[in-house]
């Protein structure tokens, strides 16, 4: 099977999208000879369509412009599947995607027919055979009303039928090295379709109804992507701006605890950065996670963690490699074991420090 990744994000292997896009095909290429190849658009040259017809004027159907438009119509001709990964950019396909569908006009002859749902299309110029369209693109939004719609329907009228679509809201978590145990199982259902899309050549009803759950509830997303990014000016000194990235981190910490593994009593969580100095407490509880900076409301203190504030920065804001499964960062701010200790701690009624 000859597999054609599009990769349409202007930031190119460091795409959030391509996240799930290569959980996808570590599932397609699990069975089987594949041959995959990627075109990377941010690296090609494709200029923008003149309009001017030249290609319907002349049998051959040959465009004026001379650029790497030839080397995608290769690769499109001999593939077998056909991926297409963006990010959602002000509701639909990045900009860079838009411009390659737009110099496709080639592909197709200038008589019109009619379509068999609605309206009229042109026809393909050469036979595109049982080819397979597959869409992954992830957006900044919780939801996706009045977001995707635009990106979903291009594809509708482009391919019909034929073709797969992962679209995943909370794109923001995919970026950074602190959610990857969040997001790791919905990595694996995308996975899971891709198995399924080479033995069935279709994703199951099953799988896209797990596709679309969300890994936070919308208040909760939408708390952590408002904490995502770190704004500055020429006037922000490298000590302000640490401390702007550290309180960011530490206020999206407090969302990632499960809320169900507390008692009602608040199990807290001190995380002190002498060097600042900033010092904040999340309170975990059953009824409900926050972070509390205002030392009049804080807590006697579980489980300090008393942090290098680069260290930390450097750890909260890695970014995730784009490959699936991928444990080059091996130093991880483990949520999980965090949770545990602090928990065992409020029920000894004791407290412990660390440094990290």
């Amino acid at each position: 099977m000859n597999i054609l990744l599009v990769n349409a994000s202007p930031k190119g292997e460091r795409s959030n999208t391509l996240h799930i896009t290569h959980a996808f095909l570590d599932g397609l290429m699990s069975n089987g000879k594949h041959t995959l190849k990627t075109f990377m658009l941010k690296d090609k040259r494709i200029e923008f369509c003149t309009g001017c017809f030249y290609c319907w004027n002349n049998k051959d159907g040959k465009c004026v412009i001379s650029d790497d438009m030839p080397e995608y119509t290769q690769l499109y001709k001999e593939a077998d599947v056909v991926i297409f990964s963006t990010p959602v950019h002000f509701f639909g396909p990045s900009a860079r995607l838009k411009n390659l569908f737009d110099r496709t006009l080639p592909f197709h002859v200038p008589e019109i027919i009619d379509r068999k749902d609605s309206g009229q299309r042109h026809e393909y110029r050469w036979d595109v055979g049982n080819k397979k369209i597959v869409l992954v693109a992830t957006c900044g939004f919780y939801s996706y009303e009045n977001n995707v719609e635009p990106l979903v329907k291009l594809f509708d009228i482009c391919y019909g039928d034929n073709y797969e679509k992962i679209i995943c809201p909370e794109g923001t978590l995919f970026s950074l090295e602190i959610f990857r145990e969040f997001t790791q199982s919905y990595l694996d259902t995308a996975r899971k379709a891709g198995v399924e899309m080479a033995s069935r050549g279709r994703i199951s009803d099953e799988t896209r109804e797990a596709l679309i759950k969300r890994t936070f509830g919308k208040d909760d997303y939408i708390y952590l992507a408002n904490n995502y990014w770190i704004q500055t000016d020429e006037n922000t000194t490298p000590e302000e701006k640490l401390r702007i990235g550290v309180r960011q981190r530490t206020m999206q910490m407090s969302k990632m605890f499960d809320e169900s593994l507390f008692p009602d009593e608040p199990v807290v969580v001190e995380m002190k950065f002498p060097e600042l100095p900033y010092t904040c407490q999340l309170h975990l509880s059953r009824k409900g996670n926050q972070a509390v900076e205002d030392p009049e409301r804080f807590l006697p203190h579980h489980l300090r963690l008393v942090l290098n504030p680069e260290r930390f920065l450097a750890i909260a804001s890695s970014r995730t490699n784009a490959k699936a499964g991928d444990k080059s960062n091996n130093v991880q701010m483990n949520i999980g074991k965090l949770t545990q200790i602090a928990v065992r701690l409020q029920k000894k009624g004791s407290s412990m420090e660390m440094k990290l």
